[in-house]
């Protein structure tokens, strides 16, 4: 039985490559961002690591990130097992997407 309250997220794929950097920006359909909000990527590590958090910069409509190679690498090497991308506003953290990832390495 699957009980579902509420919103399910859609799928995420992001393509990560060890040997360059990660930049990549999000549009909202909806116009700018309101003041004060916040995302990022979450990487779910597996067992009692710390999870892997990539924090976006809120530009207007944007959330946008530039990730050094080497944090990309750093994740690689961890092998997540899940990919969330969440935001806040009001003390409310939304899970926006949730999936997996692929090294293209």
């Amino acid at each position: 039985m699957v009980l579902r309250m509420g919103w399910s997220p859609p799928g995420l794929e992001i393509e990560l490559n060890r040997d360059g950097d990660f930049i990549t920006r999000l549009r909202s359909k909806l116009g700018n961002w309101p003041a004060g909000t916040t995302a990022a990527i979450r990487w779910i590590i597996p067992g009692p690591a710390a999870d892997i958090v990539w924090p976006a910069t809120v530009v207007g409509d944007e959330l946008r990130w530039h990730v050094a190679k080497a944090d990309v690498a750093e994740v690689l090497d961890a092998e997540p097992e899940v990919a969330k991308l969440d935001y806040a506003n009001d003390d409310a953290e939304i899970v926006w997407f949730r999936g997996a990832f692929y090294d293209h390495t």
